[in-house]
């Protein structure tokens, strides 16, 4: 807690540098109100640059670097970036894990101390420099290997990102294309004798419930029937659908097996949707989030719409807003609302300097610094409703407490969430627009970090090596390593890879938890 304090200590403080240096009295200041007068010239940047004694070391401005077709591009880009999966589905869980509605005192105080400060911090930084957020740090050359430490940590991401839009592709494409959902029933090849469906479980919960008088009332010999459940660990269809089916896991580690086949071309045709989308930069992946940035939001609302239509919807959401105040004197919940707020809004991954560089020189980051996270949170407290209305239905329909439903991380996107819509009338459609829902909003983020990784190597060759190589080779290069790297994520040993990954990145950004 005292390290918290003193990093939001130390962003303030860097903040108010920040601000004081846009407020002088220089013509070309890049904070200007709604009505800027000042377009910001090229020649104003470069005479600005050269007088100020840190950025005596900067390298010189590049006119063909481009900027922003328009600002509602940059603005979508941005929401994009810091509305991913996360907001979907790890912040609803620790809002109702940590005090419900309680935890939104905590969340946004350090929204307010930490995450807003470090959001302008970066982006004013970008938006000054024009630089990436590797060489941007030519302003100080010695810290110059942070930048690059960013641009790893952001490759490894991204790497492992793309891994779950092939999942989320996988079961998109199977739920548009089967008759029936393939993980509603069991009986299929990747099942198991401890696969128990919708059906079969209902039976097995009357007979749990009233065993103590169906002996008394009836003929049936129910031990017999169901004797096969006692002593067993359940799995549902989903679970074993996404276990065997989708990951094909191994016995062990020692068991390495091979690549998951069917996942190849859905890794494939990920990083092929993420290198046409930037195939020429900000410009062309401005205008794509114009779909992908607010299609989420309408199919949010319309999943809403239909969870709260269902029975046990409103259970589902009173335990995810109802408040429970003794929560807020446990310090673990300070820590999981501070480490949301830094993995909601990515500072430290290089995406949010790397937009800012693409701005005009003159836009108004500071008044985009304040509504841009609240856009970011409101929407992860909107994706709460739509979580906990579904879970509550499932509650209803399995007759179990909410806190054996709920769950948080890929479990909850790729098993609880596809159980609780086979169980839904339109079972198909249903899954179709959650499973676009998820591959749009990993659509979004992988721009940003692939573009983070693009932007530094281009800027580096271009400028300090003076090479001209052009942007697309840089583009198609990188995602093709990058689906390279994506084949160990996708092997039959793919959860220790996976974490080995993870806890990996945890040496680069310490607030890259979970």
């Amino acid at each position: 807690l005292c390290c918290v304090v003193l990093c939001c200590l130390f962003v303030l403080f860097c903040s108010v540098q920040a601000f004081r240096m846009s407020a002088t009295n220089q013509s070309s200041s890049f904070v200007r109100s709604s009505s800027g007068r000042s377009k910001g010239t090229l020649a104003e940047r470069k005479g600005l640059l050269n007088n100020m004694s840190m950025f005596e070391q900067a390298v010189p401005l590049d006119e063909s670097r481009g900027q922003w077709s328009k600002k509602l591009d940059y603005i979508l880009s941005m929401v994009g970036y810091s509305v991913g999966l996360s907001n979907i589905w790890r912040f609803p869980y620790l809002c109702y894990q940590n005090g419900g509605g309680a935890f939104l005192i905590p969340y946004i105080s350090f929204l307010i101390l930490c995450g807003v400060p470090l959001f302008f911090l970066e982006v004013s930084i970008g938006q000054f420099t024009s630089r990436s957020a590797a060489t941007m740090w030519s302003i100080c050359p010695i810290f110059k290997g942070v930048g690059w430490a960013t641009i790893v940590i952001t490759l490894m991401v991204s790497t492992y990102f793309n891994v779950i839009i092939a999942y989320s592709l996988m079961f998109f494409f199977e739920s548009l294309t089967m008759k029936a959902l393939p993980w509603s029933l069991c009986g299929n090849w990747w099942n198991t004798e401890n696969c128990l469906d919708y059906n079969n479980a209902s039976i097995y919960e009357s007979y749990m419930r009233y065993r103590s008088w169906e002996r008394n009332h009836s003929a049936v010999d129910y031990e017999d029937i169901f004797s096969s459940f006692v002593n067993r660990t359940i799995r549902s269809p989903s679970e074993e659908y996404f276990n065997n089916r989708v990951l094909n896991i191994s016995s062990g580690i020692d068991n390495m097996g091979g690549l998951v086949n069917h996942l190849i071309p859905c890794l494939f045709a990920s990083w092929l949707i993420t290198a046409t989308c930037l195939i020429k930069g900000v410009k062309s992946s401005g205008k794509v989030v114009y779909f992908t940035a607010i299609f989420p939001y309408f199919l949010l609302t319309v999943l809403l719409v239909r969870g709260v239509t269902l029975e046990g919807a409103t259970t589902g959401i009173m335990y995810y807003v109802k408040p429970n105040f003794t929560r807020l004197v446990e310090p673990r919940v300070w820590s999981d609302a501070a480490f949301q707020v830094f993995f909601s809004l990515g500072p430290g991954w290089g995406g949010l300097i790397t937009m800012g560089s693409y701005n005009r020189f003159d836009n108004n980051c500071l008044r985009d610094s304040y509504i841009l996270p609240m856009i970011m949170e409101l929407t992860s407290f909107f994706a709460g409703f739509v979580v906990f209305s579904v879970i509550g239905f499932m509650a209803h329909v399995t007759g179990k407490k909410i806190e054996e439903v709920v769950a948080e991380g890929p479990g909850l996107a790729f098993v609880t969430y596809p159980e609780v819509v086979s169980r839904m009338p339109m079972s198909q459609l249903w899954a179709a627009l959650f499973f676009f829902m998820v591959l749009t909003v990993g659509v979004d983020s992988v721009f940003v970090m692939v573009e983070t990784a693009i932007t530094a190597a281009h800027d580096e060759l271009k400028i300090k090596k003076k090479l001209k190589v052009k942007r697309i080779y840089i583009l198609l290069g990188a995602c093709c390593f990058m689906f390279v790297c994506g084949l160990a994520f996708i092997t039959k040993v793919y959860w220790p890879v996976f974490e080995f990954t993870v806890y990996l990145s945890l040496l680069f950004i310490p607030y890259n938890r979970n």
